[in-house]
């Protein structure tokens, strides 16, 4: 009986031994999708070189996002879907790359995951455009770098993170004095004028960008008991953030939102933030609860806990998985549809100046106690 899922290893070395069982799917629909999936693998780098250009983590990324797809591969074969995978190993290696995509079976897939960095997905670009293949870019926003309608970006750019933003300030803060406060950098700038320009569309109220350099001047931030402030750090500078803590220390009636970053922070002052009611905007945030059912297929398969990529490589399979299995060969004319994910959902709007498909989803955390409950999407 044939398999609905059918996986070809090339290019793998070490990774070729590795045994994946696939289940029987309980019917199927007639159709087949042919998905190339390129990782850096680094397969054929021994130990020593891995260490030495230091590509041990890169690796290790490319392999969890493999077995997260796996996984995917696994719930949507019962689901009665079928496509044939077929696995190339680009060595982190521009070169190895360009001989990938010189292989004729290239131009008859239907679908191509990866690479797993800018550079490589560039130029990926170019060759899908030409050959009208649409493909996925698996942990990285491209941009504005290249013009293509046949790139989806699952993963949001902090340049897209306005839209969800605002959608949570209209809901939470729409009384509230919102001060926008960056640190002069050149994305921060950017990212705080899309955030003062959209809510003028929507009448909010008081919404103003102060710029921290080289310092900030409370002076110029109104609170009072009856009229809260919201003050929204733009920065990925620990030190930058630190200080304007110390700033607003002894300002009153106010809540301090943060970037995902904040959570990564070396000596981060976790009683402050729970004084300040901080709030973090990010684009990776599992619920545990929510995700039980796949850690635990995940577990019984790798007898280990899934990491951040391995959620990322199961929620984009399993995207767009069920985006074919529902629309066969016409599922790109439904990838606006939004998408309950485990790590962050779908929403995904076609950019009008790059024609690319980008994810304008982003979650909204508060610390509370020693966690983090999630307070919107």
């Amino acid at each position: 009986m044939k398999k609905s899922v059918v996986i070809i290893y090339i290019l793998l070395g070490a990774f070729a031994g590795l045994s994946f069982a696939s289940t029987k799917a309980p019917q199927y629909r007639g159709r087949s999708i042919k998905i190339a999936l390129l990782l850096p693998f680094c397969s054929s780098m021994p130990e020593a070189e891995l260490k030495r250009k230091k590509l041990a983590l890169v690796q290790k990324a490319a392999l969890e996002y493999y077995e997260g797809i796996l996984t995917a591969l696994d719930s949507l074969e019962k689901l009665g879907f079928e496509c044939t995978l077929t696995v190339y190993d680009t060595q982190k290696d521009s070169i190895t790359t360009l001989r990938i995509l010189q292989k004729p079976e290239i131009k008859n897939m239907d679908f191509i995951v990866g690479p797993l960095f800018k550079e490589g997905i560039n130029m990926l670009a170019g060759y899908c455009l030409q050959n009208k293949i649409y493909h996925l870019s698996p942990v990285v926003s491209v941009g504005s770098s290249v013009t293509t309608p046949y790139l989806i970006n699952t993963n949001t750019d902090i340049s897209n993170f306005d839209k969800g933003i605002t959608d949570f300030w209209v809901r939470d803060f729409d009384t509230a004095n919102i001060y926008i406060i960056h640190d002069g950098k050149k994305s921060m700038k950017a990212l705080a004028e899309k955030l003062r320009s959209k809510p003028d569309s929507i009448n909010m109220l008081k919404v103003k960008i102060l710029n921290a350099v080289p310092y900030l001047k409370t002076e110029d931030i109104i609170t009072s008991p009856e009229k809260p402030a919201l003050l929204l750090m733009l920065s990925n500078d620990e030190n930058w953030v630190n200080r304007q803590m110390k700033n607003v220390k002894d300002l009153e009636n106010f809540t301090l939102m943060g970037l995902e970053s904040w959570l990564d922070f070396k000596t981060p002052d976790f009683e402050k933030w729970i004084d300040y009611h901080c709030l973090f905007a990010t684009t990776h945030h599992v619920n545990i609860l929510n995700a039980k059912g796949f850690r635990e297929l995940f577990r019984a398969k790798y007898y280990t806990e899934p990491g951040e990529y391995s959620y990322k490589g199961f929620d984009q399979m399993l995207y767009i998985g069920k985006l074919y299995n529902t629309y066969g060969a016409n599922w790109t004319d439904h990838l606006d549809e939004t998408y309950e994910a485990l790590h962050n959902n779908f929403g995904l709007d076609q950019d009008p100046i790059t024609k690319q498909w980008i994810n304008t989803e982003i979650k909204i955390l508060k610390l509370e106690g020693n966690g983090l409950m999630q307070v919107y999407r």
